[in-house]
Parts: C-alpha cells; structure tokens; sequence
C-alpha cells in the first residue's frame, strides 16, 4: 500500500498546486440589460411612452387600452423594486409617474385653452 499512498499524494499535492479558475462575480439585482440600461429603467421610459401616447389619443377605447398598459407596467415596477428590497425607490418611482402624468395633464389643458383663444 505504500506505492498506492504515495501516489495519491502526489496526485492530491499536484491538484492543489493547480491555479484555481476565476470565479463570475455575481450581478446586481437591477443589473444592466443589453442595451446598458437597468431593466426598471426600460419600464419606467415605457410607461412615460404610453402615457404620452394615451394623452394625445383621441379615440376613448384606444386610449383606456394604452392607459391600463402603462398601469399594468407601474405595477410591475414597483413590484420588481420591491421585491428586491427597495422601497423608498418603488415610492420614489410611483411619485414620479404620478408627477408625469399631472405634467401631461397640464400641459394637455394649457394647450386645450390656447386651441379655444386662436
């Protein structure tokens, strides 16, 4: 058994002289997409999209479609934020939408009374 011993440490000497291979560091939750950007952000530039979209459409029914969209989709980001533990964004988020949307709506009135006053 001695030949055996010897042989086994020196294979077990040889395997722990090996470099070790590099270890993948691990991505952040909100990790980037292909694009660069954190996936939150595409959702967040999406809902400001259809809620453009929604108040310069002027059929009732396509625009009830495009608003339960960007609604759906602030649901999903919050949650995503959540999820990850991330609260005080997930409000901070859901306060900026809600800031946007008072933005277009003025910005929908005030052009409204310039269209009456022209």
């Amino acid at each position: 058994m001695g030949i055996l011993n010897f042989l086994a440490e020196t294979n077990i000497r040889a395997w722990l002289q090996r470099p070790k291979p590099a270890v993948p560091k691990a991505s952040t939750p909100s990790g980037g997409t292909k694009l660069g950007k954190p996936f939150e952000q595409h959702l967040l530039n999406e809902i400001k999209d259809l809620l453009k979209q929604a108040h310069h459409e002027k059929g009732e029914t396509k625009r009830k479609a495009l608003l339960t969209k960007a609604n759906n989709l602030q649901i999903q980001l919050v949650v995503s934020y959540e999820a990850q533990g991330q609260h005080l964004l997930a409000r901070r988020a859901e306060q900026s939408i809600l800031h946007f949307r008072n933005t277009l709506g003025v910005a929908q009135a005030r052009q409204a009374i310039e269209e009456v006053q022209a």
